[in-house]
């Protein structure tokens, strides 16, 4: 798959309603955004998403305050 063809994923704050897009699987994105917007962690090469804090429930991926839908 190319850039052309990734899907985008919106990811939404659901405390502050602050809303997000990447171009990332649902369970990767939702930590992207709780480690850049809830811990000020930008340095996205030391993501360890082997040790990812996303937890799925039914259509919902979440990390902290963070959610996203899998349609």
């Amino acid at each position: 798959m190319n850039m052309a063809e990734q899907p985008i994923t919106r990811v939404i704050n659901m405390s502050t309603e602050q809303e997000l897009s990447y171009s990332l699987p649902p369970e990767k994105a939702v930590v992207c955004a709780h480690e850049q917007y809830s811990r000020r962690n930008w340095n996205t090469w030391s993501y360890d998403f082997s040790k990812a804090r996303a937890s799925v429930s039914g259509r919902t991926v979440s990390c902290g305050d963070w959610v996203t839908l899998v349609i």
